[in-house]
Protein backbone atom coordinates (compact mmCIF):
# COMPACT_ATOMS: atom_id res chain seq x y z
CA UNK A 1 0.00 0.00 0.00
CA UNK A 2 2.99 2.05 0.91
CA UNK A 3 4.46 1.57 -2.68
CA UNK A 4 1.21 2.22 -4.22
CA UNK A 5 0.58 5.63 -2.79
CA UNK A 6 4.18 6.70 -3.26
CA UNK A 7 3.62 6.12 -7.31
CA UNK A 8 0.27 8.08 -7.19
CA UNK A 9 2.83 10.87 -6.01
CA UNK A 10 5.06 10.54 -8.35
CA UNK A 11 2.80 10.40 -11.25
CA UNK A 12 1.04 13.05 -9.84
CA UNK A 13 4.17 15.13 -9.83
CA UNK A 14 5.09 14.30 -13.11
CA UNK A 15 1.56 15.25 -14.73
CA UNK A 16 1.97 18.62 -13.18
CA UNK A 17 5.38 19.61 -14.91
CA UNK A 18 4.07 18.42 -18.22
CA UNK A 19 1.13 20.15 -17.97
CA UNK A 20 3.49 23.37 -16.54
CA UNK A 21 6.11 23.26 -19.23
CA UNK A 22 3.25 23.26 -21.78
CA UNK A 23 1.75 26.30 -20.87
CA UNK A 24 4.66 28.59 -20.48
CA UNK A 25 5.60 26.77 -24.28
CA UNK A 26 2.10 28.12 -25.12
CA UNK A 27 2.39 31.22 -23.68
CA UNK A 28 5.91 32.02 -25.87
CA UNK A 29 4.52 31.03 -29.15
CA UNK A 30 2.43 33.81 -30.23
CA UNK A 31 5.21 36.38 -29.31
CA UNK A 32 7.66 34.29 -32.11
CA UNK A 33 4.95 34.26 -34.77
CA UNK A 34 4.51 37.90 -35.03
CA UNK A 35 7.99 38.60 -34.59
CA UNK A 36 8.00 40.52 -31.58
CA UNK A 37 10.95 40.21 -28.97
CA UNK A 38 11.10 37.80 -26.08
CA UNK A 39 11.17 41.16 -23.89
CA UNK A 40 7.72 42.35 -25.62
CA UNK A 41 5.92 39.50 -24.93
CA UNK A 42 6.86 38.28 -21.59
CA UNK A 43 8.13 41.33 -19.26
CA UNK A 44 7.49 39.08 -15.99
CA UNK A 45 10.14 36.73 -16.52
CA UNK A 46 12.35 37.96 -18.97
CA UNK A 47 15.03 39.11 -17.27
CA UNK A 48 16.31 35.28 -16.18
CA UNK A 49 15.48 33.74 -19.31
CA UNK A 50 17.18 36.52 -21.69
CA UNK A 51 19.80 36.51 -19.20
CA UNK A 52 20.93 32.78 -19.83
CA UNK A 53 20.66 33.57 -23.38
CA UNK A 54 23.14 36.60 -23.80
CA UNK A 55 20.46 38.89 -25.08
CA UNK A 56 20.69 41.77 -22.56
CA UNK A 57 22.91 43.68 -24.56
CA UNK A 58 20.73 43.28 -27.86
CA UNK A 59 17.72 44.72 -25.82
CA UNK A 60 19.26 47.80 -25.02
CA UNK A 61 20.44 48.75 -28.79
CA UNK A 62 17.23 47.83 -30.09
CA UNK A 63 15.28 50.02 -27.19
CA UNK A 64 18.02 53.08 -28.01
CA UNK A 65 17.43 52.40 -31.66
CA UNK A 66 13.77 52.72 -31.00
CA UNK A 67 14.00 55.85 -29.17
CA UNK A 68 16.24 57.34 -32.03
CA UNK A 69 14.20 56.63 -34.92
CA UNK A 70 10.85 57.66 -33.41
CA UNK A 71 12.51 60.91 -32.80
CA UNK A 72 13.30 61.34 -36.75
CA UNK A 73 10.28 59.32 -37.64
CA UNK A 74 8.27 62.52 -38.75
CA UNK A 75 11.14 63.72 -40.73
CA UNK A 76 12.42 60.90 -42.72
CA UNK A 77 11.03 60.07 -46.06
CA UNK A 78 12.74 56.85 -46.04
CA UNK A 79 10.94 53.63 -45.51
CA UNK A 80 10.84 52.96 -41.34
CA UNK A 81 12.26 49.35 -41.84
CA UNK A 82 15.43 50.33 -44.04
CA UNK A 83 16.23 53.48 -41.43
CA UNK A 84 15.76 50.95 -38.00
CA UNK A 85 18.49 48.37 -39.22
CA UNK A 86 21.56 49.17 -37.41
CA UNK A 87 24.91 49.25 -38.01
CA UNK A 88 27.15 47.43 -36.04
CA UNK A 89 30.73 49.52 -35.91
CA UNK A 90 33.00 48.47 -33.26
CA UNK A 91 35.71 50.55 -31.68
CA UNK A 92 38.23 48.78 -33.12
CA UNK A 93 37.48 49.25 -36.69
CA UNK A 94 36.33 52.52 -36.07
CA UNK A 95 40.02 53.90 -35.14
CA UNK A 96 41.16 51.58 -38.13
CA UNK A 97 39.11 53.28 -40.81
CA UNK A 98 39.62 56.93 -39.05
CA UNK A 99 35.93 57.78 -38.50
CA UNK A 100 34.79 60.40 -36.74
CA UNK A 101 31.81 62.00 -35.80
CA UNK A 102 30.80 65.18 -34.15
CA UNK A 103 27.45 66.67 -32.44
CA UNK A 104 25.01 68.14 -35.44
CA UNK A 105 25.05 71.86 -34.33
CA UNK A 106 23.49 75.70 -35.46
CA UNK A 107 25.69 78.27 -37.28
CA UNK A 108 25.47 81.07 -40.03
CA UNK A 109 24.24 79.74 -42.99
CA UNK A 110 24.48 82.23 -46.66
CA UNK A 111 22.58 81.39 -49.16
CA UNK A 112 24.87 80.87 -52.51
CA UNK A 113 23.80 80.68 -56.58
CA UNK A 114 25.18 77.64 -58.33
CA UNK A 115 26.67 78.40 -61.88
CA UNK A 116 29.40 77.29 -64.52
CA UNK A 117 32.27 79.70 -64.88
CA UNK A 118 35.10 80.41 -66.56
CA UNK A 119 39.22 81.72 -65.89
CA UNK A 120 40.07 84.42 -68.06
CA UNK A 121 43.12 86.58 -68.17
CA UNK A 122 42.02 90.13 -66.01
CA UNK A 123 41.16 92.95 -68.49
CA UNK A 124 43.32 95.24 -67.43
CA UNK A 125 46.49 92.79 -67.20
CA UNK A 126 46.21 91.49 -70.86
CA UNK A 127 47.70 93.51 -73.84
CA UNK A 128 47.85 92.71 -77.51
CA UNK A 129 50.61 93.60 -80.00
CA UNK A 130 49.81 94.85 -83.35
CA UNK A 131 52.20 96.31 -86.31
CA UNK A 132 52.12 99.20 -86.48
CA UNK A 133 52.51 99.27 -90.71
CA UNK A 134 53.60 97.34 -92.70
CA UNK A 135 56.82 95.44 -93.01
CA UNK A 136 59.06 92.05 -92.27
CA UNK A 137 58.81 90.69 -88.88
CA UNK A 138 62.72 89.67 -87.81
CA UNK A 139 63.95 88.80 -84.31
CA UNK A 140 65.82 91.04 -81.67
CA UNK A 141 69.86 90.18 -82.29
CA UNK A 142 70.26 89.96 -78.64
CA UNK A 143 67.54 88.14 -77.58
CA UNK A 144 66.93 86.10 -80.45
CA UNK A 145 63.29 84.52 -81.08
CA UNK A 146 60.57 84.83 -78.58
CA UNK A 147 58.29 82.11 -78.04
CA UNK A 148 54.81 81.50 -75.86
CA UNK A 149 55.59 80.76 -72.71
CA UNK A 150 58.38 82.84 -72.24
CA UNK A 151 58.00 85.80 -69.66
CA UNK A 152 58.89 89.20 -70.22
CA UNK A 153 58.76 92.91 -68.91
CA UNK A 154 57.23 95.95 -69.79
CA UNK A 155 59.16 97.83 -72.45
CA UNK A 156 61.63 94.48 -73.45
CA UNK A 157 62.36 94.23 -76.96
CA UNK A 158 60.17 91.13 -78.23
CA UNK A 159 61.11 91.87 -82.16
CA UNK A 160 62.08 94.44 -85.22
CA UNK A 161 59.56 95.20 -87.79
CA UNK A 162 61.50 96.09 -91.14
CA UNK A 163 59.11 98.78 -93.11
CA UNK A 164 58.43 97.57 -96.85
CA UNK A 165 60.31 99.56 -99.36
CA UNK A 166 57.08 101.10 -100.67
CA UNK A 167 55.80 102.14 -97.17
CA UNK A 168 55.72 105.48 -96.61
CA UNK A 169 52.82 105.91 -93.87
CA UNK A 170 55.33 105.37 -91.10
CA UNK A 171 58.12 107.40 -92.69
CA UNK A 172 55.53 110.00 -92.68
CA UNK A 173 54.69 109.59 -89.31
CA UNK A 174 58.01 110.04 -88.01
CA UNK A 175 59.07 112.80 -89.94
CA UNK A 176 56.00 114.82 -88.29
CA UNK A 177 56.43 113.74 -84.74
CA UNK A 178 60.72 115.36 -85.31
CA UNK A 179 59.72 118.58 -86.64
CA UNK A 180 57.20 119.02 -83.93
CA UNK A 181 59.60 118.01 -81.32
CA UNK A 182 62.08 120.40 -82.99
CA UNK A 183 59.50 123.63 -82.96
CA UNK A 184 58.25 122.53 -79.65
CA UNK A 185 61.94 123.03 -78.54
CA UNK A 186 62.68 125.78 -80.72
CA UNK A 187 59.51 127.77 -79.15
CA UNK A 188 60.45 126.67 -75.57
CA UNK A 189 64.09 128.17 -75.64
CA UNK A 190 62.75 131.39 -77.44
CA UNK A 191 59.88 131.84 -74.57
CA UNK A 192 62.21 131.41 -72.36
CA UNK A 193 65.09 134.12 -73.60
CA UNK A 194 61.86 136.11 -74.01
CA UNK A 195 61.97 136.58 -77.70
CA UNK A 196 58.76 134.83 -78.57
CA UNK A 197 55.38 135.54 -76.73
CA UNK A 198 54.25 131.96 -74.88
CA UNK A 199 51.46 131.33 -76.89
CA UNK A 200 54.13 130.18 -79.58
CA UNK A 201 54.78 127.64 -76.68
CA UNK A 202 51.40 127.01 -76.06
CA UNK A 203 50.69 126.31 -79.77
CA UNK A 204 53.94 124.32 -80.58
CA UNK A 205 53.17 122.03 -77.34
CA UNK A 206 49.53 121.22 -78.86
CA UNK A 207 50.87 120.53 -81.72
CA UNK A 208 53.71 117.97 -80.60
CA UNK A 209 51.14 116.37 -78.61
CA UNK A 210 48.92 115.63 -81.70
CA UNK A 211 51.71 114.02 -83.63
CA UNK A 212 52.93 112.07 -80.43
CA UNK A 213 49.69 110.84 -80.19
CA UNK A 214 49.26 109.65 -84.19
CA UNK A 215 52.40 108.07 -83.85
CA UNK A 216 51.15 106.09 -80.55
CA UNK A 217 48.20 105.42 -81.92
CA UNK A 218 49.94 103.52 -85.06
CA UNK A 219 52.47 101.54 -82.44
CA UNK A 220 48.70 99.83 -81.08
CA UNK A 221 48.40 101.72 -78.03
CA UNK A 222 52.58 101.30 -76.95
CA UNK A 223 54.18 104.13 -75.41
CA UNK A 224 57.79 103.53 -76.35
CA UNK A 225 60.42 104.91 -73.95
CA UNK A 226 62.00 107.22 -76.35
CA UNK A 227 59.88 108.19 -79.74
CA UNK A 228 63.44 110.28 -80.94
CA UNK A 229 65.17 107.36 -81.16
CA UNK A 230 62.73 105.56 -83.39
CA UNK A 231 64.06 104.91 -86.56
CA UNK A 232 62.85 103.00 -89.73
CA UNK A 233 63.61 99.62 -88.09
CA UNK A 234 61.33 99.45 -85.69
CA UNK A 235 61.75 97.22 -82.13
CA UNK A 236 58.44 95.67 -80.90
CA UNK A 237 57.95 96.25 -77.36
CA UNK A 238 56.24 94.47 -74.60
CA UNK A 239 53.43 97.27 -73.20
CA UNK A 240 53.14 95.00 -70.25
CA UNK A 241 54.90 92.87 -67.80
CA UNK A 242 53.80 88.95 -68.11
CA UNK A 243 54.15 85.83 -70.35
CA UNK A 244 53.69 85.81 -74.10
CA UNK A 245 50.78 83.28 -74.41
CA UNK A 246 50.15 83.77 -78.28
CA UNK A 247 52.84 83.98 -81.08
CA UNK A 248 50.79 84.34 -84.18
CA UNK A 249 53.31 84.80 -87.24
CA UNK A 250 56.53 83.56 -87.92
CA UNK A 251 59.80 85.48 -87.92
CA UNK A 252 60.24 86.20 -91.20
CA UNK A 253 57.06 86.40 -92.37
CA UNK A 254 55.71 89.63 -94.01
CA UNK A 255 52.74 91.58 -91.89
CA UNK A 256 50.08 93.96 -92.51
CA UNK A 257 49.82 97.20 -90.53
CA UNK A 258 47.76 96.46 -87.82
CA UNK A 259 48.21 92.82 -87.72
CA UNK A 260 48.24 90.59 -84.61
CA UNK A 261 51.41 89.46 -83.52
CA UNK A 262 51.40 88.87 -80.16
CA UNK A 263 49.42 88.35 -76.67
CA UNK A 264 50.83 89.02 -73.36
CA UNK A 265 49.18 88.05 -70.05
CA UNK A 266 49.98 88.94 -66.49
CA UNK A 267 49.77 85.58 -64.77
CA UNK A 268 49.36 87.08 -61.36
CA UNK A 269 45.83 88.90 -61.64
CA UNK A 270 43.00 86.58 -63.22
CA UNK A 271 39.35 86.75 -64.07
CA UNK A 272 37.10 84.50 -62.31
CA UNK A 273 33.65 85.06 -64.30
CA UNK A 274 29.88 82.79 -63.42
CA UNK A 275 27.20 82.67 -65.98
CA UNK A 276 24.14 82.91 -64.04
CA UNK A 277 20.95 81.77 -64.96
CA UNK A 278 18.56 84.65 -65.64
CA UNK A 279 16.32 83.12 -63.32
CA UNK A 280 18.63 84.00 -60.50
CA UNK A 281 19.46 87.48 -61.23
CA UNK A 282 16.71 88.80 -59.15
CA UNK A 283 19.23 88.12 -56.10
CA UNK A 284 23.02 89.28 -57.42
CA UNK A 285 22.06 92.39 -56.14
CA UNK A 286 23.24 90.39 -52.70
CA UNK A 287 26.48 88.68 -53.79
CA UNK A 288 29.50 89.42 -51.80
CA UNK A 289 31.94 86.69 -52.58
CA UNK A 290 32.17 83.41 -54.23
CA UNK A 291 34.01 80.23 -54.00
CA UNK A 292 34.94 77.79 -56.94
CA UNK A 293 36.86 74.51 -57.65
CA UNK A 294 38.77 74.19 -60.80
CA UNK A 295 37.44 71.25 -62.97
CA UNK A 296 38.89 67.99 -62.14
CA UNK A 297 40.14 68.97 -58.62
CA UNK A 298 38.30 68.50 -55.55
CA UNK A 299 40.19 71.35 -53.67
CA UNK A 300 37.80 74.53 -52.59
CA UNK A 301 38.94 77.94 -53.16
CA UNK A 302 37.88 81.37 -51.78
CA UNK A 303 37.71 84.69 -53.96
CA UNK A 304 38.21 86.51 -50.08
CA UNK A 305 41.64 84.34 -49.92
CA UNK A 306 42.57 85.13 -52.80
CA UNK A 307 42.33 88.75 -52.48
CA UNK A 308 39.26 89.11 -54.66
CA UNK A 309 37.59 92.34 -56.42
CA UNK A 310 34.25 91.83 -57.53
CA UNK A 311 34.12 93.80 -60.79
CA UNK A 312 30.56 93.51 -61.76
CA UNK A 313 27.89 92.22 -61.37
CA UNK A 314 24.58 91.38 -63.90
CA UNK A 315 26.22 93.22 -66.75
CA UNK A 316 24.26 92.11 -70.28
CA UNK A 317 21.94 89.28 -70.83
CA UNK A 318 23.26 87.18 -73.10
CA UNK A 319 20.51 86.35 -75.68
CA UNK A 320 21.25 83.16 -76.70
CA UNK A 321 22.29 81.53 -73.09
CA UNK A 322 20.12 83.50 -71.08
CA UNK A 323 22.35 84.65 -68.54
CA UNK A 324 24.96 87.40 -66.80
CA UNK A 325 28.44 87.44 -66.29
CA UNK A 326 29.56 88.15 -62.75
CA UNK A 327 32.98 88.64 -62.57
CA UNK A 328 35.71 88.71 -59.54
CA UNK A 329 39.57 89.45 -59.73
CA UNK A 330 41.56 87.00 -58.04
CA UNK A 331 45.17 86.64 -57.22
CA UNK A 332 46.37 83.17 -58.78
CA UNK A 333 49.66 82.28 -56.92
CA UNK A 334 52.19 80.42 -58.95
CA UNK A 335 50.00 80.68 -61.86
CA UNK A 336 48.12 78.23 -60.36
CA UNK A 337 44.57 79.05 -62.41
CA UNK A 338 44.97 78.84 -66.26
CA UNK A 339 43.21 81.08 -68.54
CA UNK A 340 40.63 78.99 -70.33
CA UNK A 341 39.86 76.40 -67.03
CA UNK A 342 36.39 75.66 -66.37
CA UNK A 343 35.05 76.11 -62.69
CA UNK A 344 32.27 75.32 -60.48
CA UNK A 345 31.46 78.50 -58.53
CA UNK A 346 28.89 79.18 -55.62
CA UNK A 347 27.74 82.90 -55.28
CA UNK A 348 27.95 83.73 -51.64
CA UNK A 349 25.16 86.08 -50.23
CA UNK A 350 26.33 88.95 -47.45
CA UNK A 351 23.25 88.33 -45.31
CA UNK A 352 23.34 84.80 -43.57
CA UNK A 353 20.96 83.04 -41.63
CA UNK A 354 21.15 80.64 -37.86
CA UNK A 355 20.36 76.95 -39.39
CA UNK A 356 21.06 73.43 -38.30
CA UNK A 357 24.00 72.49 -40.75
CA UNK A 358 26.22 69.64 -40.96
CA UNK A 359 29.75 69.37 -42.73
CA UNK A 360 29.31 68.48 -46.47
CA UNK A 361 31.51 65.17 -45.62
CA UNK A 362 29.00 63.93 -43.65
CA UNK A 363 26.27 64.10 -46.54
CA UNK A 364 26.37 60.77 -48.73
CA UNK A 365 23.99 60.71 -51.97
CA UNK A 366 21.92 57.55 -52.25
CA UNK A 367 20.23 57.92 -55.43
CA UNK A 368 19.82 61.57 -55.75
CA UNK A 369 18.92 61.42 -52.05
CA UNK A 370 20.66 63.14 -49.44
CA UNK A 371 21.74 60.76 -46.28
CA UNK A 372 23.67 60.63 -42.84
CA UNK A 373 24.89 58.19 -41.17
CA UNK A 374 23.24 58.69 -37.19
CA UNK A 375 25.42 57.48 -34.37
CA UNK A 376 22.89 55.78 -31.50
CA UNK A 377 25.56 53.99 -29.53
CA UNK A 378 29.08 54.01 -29.31
CA UNK A 379 29.45 51.63 -32.00
CA UNK A 380 25.95 51.28 -33.46
CA UNK A 381 24.77 53.60 -36.62
CA UNK A 382 21.53 53.98 -38.62
CA UNK A 383 21.21 55.65 -41.75
CA UNK A 384 18.67 58.54 -41.62
CA UNK A 385 17.56 60.50 -44.82
CA UNK A 386 17.96 64.50 -44.67
CA UNK A 387 16.16 67.43 -46.52
CA UNK A 388 19.01 69.61 -47.35
CA UNK A 389 18.70 73.26 -47.62
CA UNK A 390 21.35 75.75 -48.79
CA UNK A 391 24.84 74.82 -49.16
CA UNK A 392 27.66 77.29 -47.97
CA UNK A 393 31.14 76.45 -48.67
CA UNK A 394 32.34 73.39 -46.03
CA UNK A 395 28.86 72.83 -44.88
CA UNK A 396 24.66 72.24 -45.81
CA UNK A 397 21.88 73.85 -44.33
CA UNK A 398 19.79 70.42 -42.80
CA UNK A 399 15.96 71.19 -42.79
CA UNK A 400 14.77 67.97 -41.14
CA UNK A 401 16.04 64.36 -40.81
CA UNK A 402 18.68 65.80 -37.68
CA UNK A 403 18.06 67.26 -34.35
CA UNK A 404 20.69 69.38 -32.84
CA UNK A 405 23.21 67.53 -30.66
CA UNK A 406 22.57 64.60 -32.90
CA UNK A 407 26.00 62.51 -33.31
CA UNK A 408 26.89 61.87 -37.38
CA UNK A 409 30.03 60.34 -38.71
CA UNK A 410 31.99 63.80 -40.53
CA UNK A 411 34.56 61.50 -41.65
CA UNK A 412 34.67 57.70 -43.19
CA UNK A 413 30.74 57.85 -43.70
CA UNK A 414 30.71 56.17 -46.56
CA UNK A 415 32.92 53.20 -45.02
CA UNK A 416 30.18 52.98 -42.15
CA UNK A 417 27.35 52.82 -44.40
CA UNK A 418 28.97 49.82 -46.40
CA UNK A 419 28.58 48.18 -43.35
CA UNK A 420 25.29 47.68 -44.09
CA UNK A 421 26.45 44.98 -46.23
CA UNK A 422 28.01 42.82 -43.94
CA UNK A 423 26.69 39.92 -42.58
CA UNK A 424 25.01 39.94 -39.46
CA UNK A 425 26.51 37.43 -37.86
CA UNK A 426 29.71 39.36 -38.24
CA UNK A 427 28.32 42.08 -37.42
CA UNK A 428 26.95 41.04 -34.24
CA UNK A 429 30.37 38.99 -33.80
CA UNK A 430 32.00 41.93 -33.61
CA UNK A 431 29.54 43.13 -31.12
CA UNK A 432 31.40 40.83 -28.29
CA UNK A 433 28.04 39.14 -27.99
Amino acid sequence: MKYLYNGLVLTSLVVLLFVGCKGKTDSTRPSHATGETAHSANTSHDDDHDHDHGEDGDHAHHEHEDAAYEEHEGESSHDAHDEGNLIVFPPALQREFSIRTAPVERREIHQTIRAMGEINPAGSREAEVFAPFAGVLMPDAERGIVRPGERVRRGEYLAILAPSTEESGWSQLLSEYRLAKAEFDRARDLVQSGAAAPRRLQEAEMELSQKSSRLRAALGGADPVNLDSIGLTYHLTAPVSGILSDVHLRFGQHVEMGEHLFNIVDPTRVWLEAQVPVSETHRLERVEDAYFTIGGYETVYRTRDLNGRLITVGGILDPTTRRVPVIFEIDTPNNLFKPGSYAQVYLREGAGHDALAVPQSAVLDEDGIPVAMLQVHDEDFRKVVLKTGAHDEDYVEVLSGLAEGDRIVIEGAYKVKLGANQPTADAHAGHGH
